[in-house]
């Protein structure tokens, strides 16, 4: 989207380090990527986005959601301002493999997840997920 001078929402916009969460406006960040101060991964920012008309104000170009979409749709769009859905599948179980060696490695990650191996991962968290492909 940066090379084709598209602004984007989606998370990493709304900072809650920054209080960006929380502003009553709409604002494009400019740090070398365009992005706009609304969270449109959670149903909060969701609403937050609503409440702010984002799709109205005409600022965004491409809305990022994951898991959310219907709730997305019902909630941002309207008869005047439609948008266009493009979906982007990653294979549920190649998904979670990675999920789990990215957790193995992460600095941030909980201690249990770095002697675990991948079948305790698959039998303890796969239940978890809320994805019906599994």
């Amino acid at each position: 989207y940066k090379c084709m001078g598209k602004t984007l929402a989606v998370r990493g916009g709304a900072s809650t380090h920054f209080g960006d969460d929380k502003d009553e406006e709409i604002t494009i960040f400019e740090s070398g990527n365009e992005v706009i101060n609304v969270d449109t991964l959670t149903r909060k920012g969701i609403l937050r986005a609503k409440k702010l008309k984002l799709v109205q104000s005409g600022k965004v170009d491409l809305i990022v959601t994951s898991g959310s979409l219907n709730f997305a749709i019902q909630h941002l769009y309207d008869k005047a301002h439609k948008g266009r859905v493009l979906g982007l599948f990653r294979h549920p179980v190649e998904r979670l493999i990675s999920q789990f060696f990215n957790r193995q490695m992460a600095i941030w990650s909980d201690s249990e997840w770095k002697e675990s191996d991948i079948v305790y991962w698959a039998e303890n968290i796969v239940e978890e997920e809320q994805n019906n492909l599994l």
